[in-house]
């Protein structure tokens, strides 16, 4: 996304400017005249996120220090537990004061078949990096969360794999008005011919949320927008399993954003899996 937990948009349209340029950006801060982001900001979570690119919904490197509770009656199954960082801002040692609250709860009412729902709650701002850029009236770092609800559904029967998930995701931000949503879902199916071959599909999406465009930045005459753009992905690939312990695969993957000049970021990859 065009959002930094190591800088500050000053207000909507500084966001909107750099919508779609989540690898590497910068806000403008026309209002203050410098930027959010220290040079040389220690990060205890790894590769991403890093100061001046995106947030992520979820974090590639979730890798969270605290404690979990987990287990299961009959068809039940939890997941309860308390972190430092947040699931976009994952930290081993805490970024700010607050700690973030996550679960799962699901159920299996028959065999093949569970249904899940999960949330987490934290605080995803790099204390170091903004809270000088604070005031009284604007708040505490911690007082910023990321929120995220989903559920979760998997089915098997026979040969047939299908998986289902949506997640819906909120960012609090310090000078925006607007809460910065989003929501996503995928749905995946797996078919297994035989033993040894396969063949998978998978469509997934993130809507971006409409904010306020008091500027109207893109100059298209509309006062509100989506605070980033919206991006499908279609995927369809299959395997072949050489012998227990070695597998070949190969897939297609079609990557679409709206609203701006699709970039070219489709993908075809194969692979080769051997593990032992």
């Amino acid at each position: 996304t065009a959002l930094s937990a190591f800088d500050l948009p000053q207000n909507e349209s500084e966001l909107l400017r750099v919508r779609g340029q989540g690898n590497n950006f910068q806000y403008s801060h026309e209002t203050r005249g410098t930027s959010n982001l220290k040079k040389g900001v220690q990060i205890f979570s790894g590769h991403l996120p890093r100061p001046g690119s995106g947030l992520r919904i979820i974090s590639r490197q979730v890798y969270l220090t605290g404690f979990q509770i987990f287990g299961q009656s009959k068809k039940w199954r939890y997941h309860l537990g308390i972190t430092n960082g947040a699931l976009s801002n994952p930290a081993d040692i805490n970024n700010s004061n607050g700690l973030q609250i996550l679960g799962r709860f699901s159920v299996s009412p028959f065999l093949g078949l569970e249904v899940g729902t999960s949330f987490a709650r934290g605080s995803y701002l790099d204390k170091n990096s903004i809270t000088d850029y604070l005031n009284e009236n604007s708040g505490k770092v911690e007082d910023f969360k990321q929120t995220t609800l989903g559920g979760d559904l998997s089915y098997s029967i026979g040969h047939l794999l299908f998986y289902t998930e949506v997640l819906w995701n909120r960012w609090e931000s310090p000078y925006i008005r607007n809460n910065l949503d989003a929501v996503a879902f995928y749905v995946e199916g797996k078919y297994t011919f035989l033993t040894r071959f396969y063949l998978a599909s998978r469509f997934s999406l993130i809507d971006f949320k409409d904010i306020n465009d008091p500027q109207d930045v893109d100059g298209d005459g509309r006062l509100r927008e989506s605070w980033d753009y919206d991006v499908y992905q279609f995927e369809i690939g299959g395997g072949y399993r050489l012998n227990r312990n070695a597998l070949i695969k190969a897939l297609w993957q079609i990557n679409r954003t709206r609203e701006i000049p699709d970039p070219e970021d489709d993908l075809m990859a194969f692979q080769m899996v051997v593990f032992f």
